[in-house]
């Protein structure tokens, strides 16, 4: 009876290994496809490099500051790298902050949590380097829908649910 046992573990095991590996394989670490056919300039201040980054396409602009598509030369490696804001770039509080979240995230470790790889100033330009996942988020797929269905809102709630837990 034990050794029945102890092979529903192991087959378990096993599929537990498949179905992380797969979630883990995934995520880009080669050049993504863009999903926007005009990607926007990165910016008027022609920001290159940062970082061990080659600044590649503005991905997106918040409320402290940018995010960039960059690609890390000597790991050969996509990144998501979020650049505080020049109208911070002074602010002793978004310093913090960004310190704050930067190791916060860095503590991390979860497949539905992205990774930090760096934080850091360059050129007094203070950044995180993210993991980058190519893909539409959640606030496109409800503008591309209009709204989600029930299982599909169920899985996304499933998997940042389990994101907290850790």
């Amino acid at each position: 009876m034990s050794d029945s046992k102890s092979d529903s573990d192991e087959q378990l095991s096993a599929t537990e290994s498949t179905r992380l590996t797969s979630e883990f394989d995934s995520r880009q670490t080669v050049p993504p496809e863009p999903t926007n056919p005009t990607p926007d300039p990165v910016e008027e201040d022609s920001i290159e490099e940062i970082g061990a980054y080659r600044v590649e396409k503005l991905l997106g602009r918040g409320g402290m500051g940018n995010v960039y598509l960059g690609f890390d030369k000597g790991l050969e490696r996509y990144a998501a790298i979020k650049l505080i804001g020049e109208h911070l770039a002074t602010s002793e509080e978004a310093q913090l902050r960004l310190a704050t979240d930067a190791r916060s995230a860095a503590r991390l470790n979860h497949p539905n949590i992205v990774q930090v790889y760096a934080y850091g100033q360059d050129a007094e330009k203070t950044y995180i380097a993210f993991e980058f996942i190519d893909g539409r988020d959640l606030d496109q797929m409800i503008k591309a829908q209009g709204h989600l269905h029930l299982g599909d809102t169920m899985k996304f709630i499933k998997q940042a649910a389990k994101g907290l837990l850790i």
